[in-house]
This record gives C-alpha cells, sequence and structure tokens, in this order.
C-alpha cells in the first residue's frame, strides 16, 4: 500500500534530523499520527512559537530569545578564552560540565563541502572580527573529533594563526572517542577533555 503524500514528505523531513535514519522517521510519523494525535498537535504548535519567538545572539550567535545571551552579557565570565563550538546544544552541554567559564562562539556547523558548506557558510568571518575586540589569551576549539569537525578545527586554526600570531588556539583532549559527538560526552568526560587540552600544532 502507497504511502499518502503528505505522510511521505513528513517522514522525509523527519529523516533529515541527525541520527534520525528512515525507519526512525517512519515511527515518530506513525506514533504521532496514530495514537497520539495531541502531541504532534503540541509540537508543531511549539516549533512554530520557537521559530517565531527565538533568535540568534549577535554577538556568539546561540539559539535564544533576545539580542545577547545571558553569557556574553555576564561580566563574571573569563573574558580572556573563548571556546568555538559547533552548535548552541554545545554551550548547554559543557556549560552543565562546569568545565569551561569564559565566552563562546557558534560556527553553524562544520566545514563539509560534499553537504555544500563551506567556511563562508558559517560563523568564522564573525569569529575573525569579534576577536580585533577582545584581549584574548586562548581559543579553544571544541568541535566534534570526526572528519568534518577535525577539518574545520584544522582550517580554522590555520586562519586564526594566521591572524593573530600571539593567540594560543587549543582543542579538547582525545577524550571524546574518535568520530563521537560531544552530546553523547558526559560530564567528567567533557571536563577532563578541557582539562586536558592540547594545543594545535
Amino acid at each position: 500500500m502507497r504511502l499518502p503524500a503528505v505522510l511521505s514528505q513528513l517522514i522525509a523531513e523527519l529523516a533529515k534530523f541527525p541520527a534520525i535514519g528512515h525507519k526512525s522517521a517512519q515511527k515518530l510519523a506513525f506514533a504521532s499520527l496514530d495514537n497520539n494525535q495531541q502531541i504532534a498537535k503540541n509540537l508543531s504548535n511549539l516549533f512554530a512559537s520557537a521559530i517565531e519567538n527565538l533568535s540568534y545572539c549577535l554577538t556568539c550567535f546561540a539559539l535564544i530569545e533576545n539580542k545577547y545571551c545571558a553569557i556574553c552579557e555576564d561580566k563574571t565570565r573569563d573574558r580572556s578564552r573563548l571556546c568555538v563550538v559547533e552548535d548552541t546544544q554545545s554551550i548547554f552541554l559543557i556549560e552543565d560540565s562546569k568545565a569551561f567559564n569564559g565566552l563562546y562562539h557558534v560556527l553553524g556547523g562544520v566545514i563539509s563541502p560534499i553537504k555544500g558548506i563551506l567556511p563562508e557558510n558559517l560563523n568564522i568571518n564573525s569569529l575573525l572580527s569579534r576577536l580585533k575586540d577582545l584581549d584574548l589569551e586562548e581559543i579553544i576549539i571544541a568541535t566534534n573529533p570526526n572528519i568534518e569537525g577535525d577539518a574545520t578545527a584544522y582550517y580554522l586554526s590555520q586562519q586564526l594563526q594566521t591572524s593573530f600570531d600571539d593567540l594560543k588556539v587549543t582543542k579538547l583532549s582525545e577524550g571524546i572517542p574518535n568520530e563521537g559527538y560531544i552530546e553523547y560526552a558526559d560530564s567528567l568526560t567533557l571536563n577532563d577533555a578541557f582539562t586536558k587540552r592540547t594545543k594545535i600544532s
């Protein structure tokens, strides 16, 4: 039996989320529509509200409700260190680990030519411009330790070291397994990865 067109489209869109394959997307779609239509309606309303009410911090590009995030506005943060992450979720995970008390900058993804994501599609130029106004001692690149994350970290470190000679550029230690993701690391692992971070050569 052929799936209704709108259901096929819903499954296809759900499958675009990270870590959700076609089968998982199909299960989510059927579970929502067969037995939990109120949940589906609630989700639809919440997504619409989030799209309308959330925006990006004008400084660090974290997903927030106001013009500037609480971390950028917090004068008690260590303003000599800045951590570069792929997405806003990584900030919450790092904050939960209590491993870092500096500032953040969200790239908005990683370099992936196969997906059509080039350096100019990320928040790299804005980072370089931002650094001119900061008195930093260190930048910690906390991209995921996979091929795309490592390539992005290397590209970014080259740009930083070319533009800012005296700036220390480091990355998280190997506590997070290769091809792993920060979102799956527990607080102790993240804390250890920050404590044992290494300089990018």
